[in-house]
């Protein structure tokens, strides 16, 4: 029992705060300064400290009267000890596993939005492409305009002013030109409406995580 108690209370030290301490001196603090709550969480220092109490008075009360009763109180004493140590242990491991998971899961959120904050980067840009591609392409319509006003007003002119090759010519550039506006417009409303459900989805990963 002493064998098996000291082998665990030495597994205790690794794997407790007390990383530091020998065995003698984690079982001397265990003894007399923890362990004063009967009510102690199973598996909580508290409870070991408590059960390494109960193994102490076992041990004097061996040392004192060895008998059936004083033998078979320190056996059950001792087993309760080292199965206390296992129950740490365990919430110990727990623990570390908790704290890796939630390390792994700030770890996930945060390649989220970095990720998150390149798509809008990247949409922020296009959107700004096609804006300027827009405003060239208005421009262009705005003076093709200005031409077809003039050419309407050249077609009502003498036919060796303005030929009529010209005419298709102006006619065929200003359909090209409305064509072209048209497509960038569309694009720009595609990229629009995917930017509004970027946004929402960082809205509601947002509320997720909080």
């Amino acid at each position: 029992a002493f064998s098996s108690i000291n082998h665990y209370l030495f597994e205790f030290a690794i794997m407790s705060s007390f990383q530091s301490l020998d065995i003698d001196t984690l079982r001397e603090r265990l003894v007399t300064r923890e362990g004063q709550s009967l009510s102690a969480t199973r598996g909580s220092l508290s409870k070991c400290a408590l059960r390494m109490r109960e193994f102490g008075r076992a041990t004097e009360a061996v040392e004192l009267d060895t008998n059936d009763a004083t033998l078979a109180a320190l056996r059950t004493a001792g087993g309760e000890l080292i199965r206390e140590l296992k129950l740490h242990d365990l919430e110990m491991k727990k623990l570390a596993l908790g704290s890796q998971a939630a390390e792994a899961e700030l770890s996930y959120y945060g390649s989220i939005k970095v990720t998150t904050e390149k798509s809008i980067d990247s949409l922020n840009t296009e959107i700004n492409v096609l804006k300027n591609e827009l405003l060239n392409e208005n421009k262009k319509k705005s003076r093709i305009e200005e031409y077809e006003n003039l050419a309407q007003k050249a077609s009502t002119k003498p036919p060796e002013r303005v030929s009529k090759r010209k005419l298709k010519i102006v006619e065929e550039e200003i359909k090209n030109i409305k064509s072209e506006t048209d497509h960038i417009q569309k694009k720009l409303d595609v990229k629009g409406k995917q930017f509004h459900l970027l946004l929402r989805s960082i809205s509601d990963l947002k509320n997720g995580i909080d």
